[in-house]
């Protein structure tokens, strides 16, 4: 296996803002399917927890992007041309997938007006003229596709961790170890 402290790693800007978009996404997505299966209190808290939590990762995911594109380390992908490619694509698919599903995300919210916390509401439009009648409808196609967006999010992101640890076990690469925290010397 390739020595991980010999290997290239990407800097720690990269790997925490990795991680951290790893785990608001995987937060996002449990909460999300627990959304609307409880009465109030509980439900109402849980709903005002995934909308903030959605709202810190736009943010997380705008500095993420950011810091990819002016700061953060890049590493070539190693393997065949078409193993390179098919990483290249996946990870732009899921930055996409996210940005759709906080776009989405925002505009339910934006649509609704939902309280947070109880501690304000959303403002919400008193009419959504340009959609018509259709209204309610429409915002319930959209919440419906949000959920869609969200599952093949994680279905895209259990692909990505197979696959590095595809790379890490089978093909003895080290290509996860560049993604990994160091761990503290003893």
């Amino acid at each position: 296996m390739a020595d991980a402290t010999a290997a290239p790693r990407y800097d720690r800007p990269t790997i925490a803002l990795h991680w951290t978009v790893a785990a608001l996404v995987a937060l996002l997505w449990a909460l999300g399917q627990l959304t609307g299966t409880f009465d109030k209190p509980l439900g109402d808290l849980i709903l005002s927890a995934h909308i903030v939590i959605g709202v810190l990762l736009v943010l997380v995911l705008a500095i993420r992007v950011a810091w990819r594109l002016t700061g953060g380390r890049r590493l070539a992908e190693p393997g065949s041309r078409l193993m390179r490619l098919l990483a290249v694509t996946v990870h732009y698919v899921l930055y996409i997938l996210v940005a759709a599903a906080l776009l989405l995300g925002l505009y339910v919210e934006w649509a609704r007006g939902d309280s947070i916390f109880g501690l304000f509401a959303l403002p919400a439009p008193t009419s959504l003229a340009p959609l018509g009648d259709n209204t309610r409808e429409i915002r319930h196609q959209i919440i419906k596709l949000h959920g869609l967006v969200a599952n093949w999010i994680v279905i895209l992101a259990a692909m990505h961790a197979a696959a590095a640890l595809f790379h890490q076990y089978v093909l003895r690469d080290g290509v996860l170890s560049r993604m990994l925290p160091r761990r503290a010397r003893s």
